[in-house]
């Protein structure tokens, strides 16, 4: 419970800083595409109201255990002000237990509960002080699948990003998971290097760890390739390895993003 009420004044400092960090920066014209996949942290932008941006992805990992994929995982992001987001998520999990190597086709299927959540940018970036948003989702256990949670889970984020030039930036969040099968929390990291050589390709290099309250630690190291196809369309690849009690896992992953833009109608009146 401790971590909680820390949590909290953490989260009310940053509040306090807002008001002395109204500064505009401008990264340049990649800040009218930001996407939030691959790679676990979550970029401090948001979407703009009047835009609607899906981000789907495919992924699959490969435990001692099981190997389940993600097929596919589905976000849908559009915003509600000019520094606000709601996020709807929903994922797809089809899973292969590999204890019983006399049955090693064991399928299990179904919906994971869906997310609901909102972004909320509170510090503009200015000099050494990162480009800052909250990030909180609620997860609603509404399928009859056997990943049907036991409770509603919930997180809490701070998303930074600290721009270095146009080509380098550093992408960070801190937060917590509240996750919906034990009610345990999980503390988190995420340190994320992206290098955009040029206005269409990208690169980036992650470190992350999760930090249970009773259960093993996870470190986790991954990296991957994005391509903007088209103004407002891109893809990625990644791919990543993790370690969990002596236990290693690895995850491949693909995804696509595209966002539309609504225009907004402009009515004139003319004169007889």
């Amino acid at each position: 419970m401790q971590y909680k009420y820390l949590l909290i004044i953490l989260l009310f400092f940053v509040s306090y800083v807002n008001l002395y960090a109204q500064h505009t920066h401008i990264i340049g014209d990649s800040i009218e595409f930001m996407v939030d996949r691959p790679g676990i942290a979550d970029l401090p932008y948001t979407v703009k109201p009047n835009q609607y941006q899906v981000e789907l992805g495919f992924e699959r990992i490969n435990r001692k255990d099981y190997m389940r994929w993600s097929a596919p995982t589905f976000l849908l992001r559009t915003g509600i002000s000019p520094n606000a987001e709601i996020r709807f998520g929903a994922r797809y999990i089809v899973q292969d237990s590999l204890r019983d190597l006399a049955e090693p086709f064991n399928w299990n299927s179904g919906f994971a509960p869906i997310s609901i959540g909102f972004k909320t940018k509170m510090v503009k970036e200015n000099g050494i002080i990162p480009e800052i948003a909250l990030l909180t989702d609620i997860l609603v256990p509404f399928t009859k699948s056997e990943y049907r949670a036991k409770y509603s889970g919930h997180d809490i984020f701070l998303l930074m990003n600290n721009t270095f030039n146009k080509k380098w930036s550093l992408n960070t969040n801190l937060g917590a998971i509240w996750e919906n099968v034990s009610n345990e929390a999980i503390w988190l990291y995420a340190f994320c290097l992206d290098y955009q050589p040029n206005s269409k390709l990208g690169f980036f290099f992650e470190q992350y760890s999760y930090f249970p309250d009773e259960s093993p630690t996870e470190l986790a190291v991954d990296g991957g390739i994005t391509y903007l196809i088209a103004p407002k369309m891109q893809i990625d690849c990644s791919a990543g390895v993790s370690l969990v009690n002596g236990n290693v896992m690895n995850f491949v992953g693909c995804g696509f993003t595209m966002r539309i833009d609504r225009k907004k109608s402009n009515q004139r009146k003319t004169k007889n």
